[in-house]
């Protein structure tokens, strides 16, 4: 029921905790007999990916003259931290991981920024301040890195597993659906 649904959606896309609030008459009572398990209705975490869009959103990094990629917590649960890292190589794309993305990409890798924000580096948040398109895979615009103050003009795409959080805080051009490890790994196939 309730708990085994918690458990699955806690664990599942984009994990974190969940809430189960459970009366106390339910919690103080006596339970009879098995119920038999049900399938869960109306929540799927894997998202399949949408090329046809995926190839938009890399047509659009390609025409950028100061892309920078910003990278979550996203690319570390799909632990597709190599395909990160061959993917801003292949691309030639700095990057700036957010607090939950840090180890993604080695802190020493050349390409990286450091993390974004006001606790930040100024390499991160000037790059994402200058750029003309920020990528972000797996991780959330929200006030710690506040997009919205960057460049007017700027093309922002959004790849994440969860669609609620995207165009959440910030409206982006390009939105994605998907695993951090399947865009990842087409667009390194390409």
């Amino acid at each position: 029921g309730v708990l085994r649904q918690a458990f699955f959606v806690a664990g599942s896309g984009r994990p974190g905790p969940v809430v189960v609030d459970i009366c106390k008459n339910a919690l103080v009572g006596c339970a009879t007999g098995q119920r038999q398990a049900r399938p869960l209705r109306g929540y799927r975490p894997r998202a399949s990916m949408k090329r046809l869009a995926a190839d938009r959103l890399l047509s659009a990094l390609r025409q950028a003259k100061r892309p920078v990629v910003l990278a979550g917590g996203g690319v570390v649960s799909a632990g597709t931290g190599q395909e990160l890292r061959r993917f801003v190589e292949k691309y030639h794309l700095p990057i700036a991981l957010t607090f939950m993305g840090l180890g993604a990409v080695p802190h020493d890798h050349p390409l990286c920024l450091g993390m974004p924000g006001m606790h930040g580096t100024v390499a991160a948040n000037g790059a994402l301040r200058e750029a003309d398109f920020i990528l972000s895979i797996g991780a959330r615009f929200d006030d710690r890195v506040a997009v919205r103050e960057f460049g007017r003009g700027i093309g922002l795409a959004h790849v994440d597993i969860d669609a609620t959080e995207i165009n959440k805080a910030v409206p982006v051009d390009h939105a994605l659906r998907a695993n951090a490890r399947d865009f990842l790994a087409y667009a390194n196939g390409l």
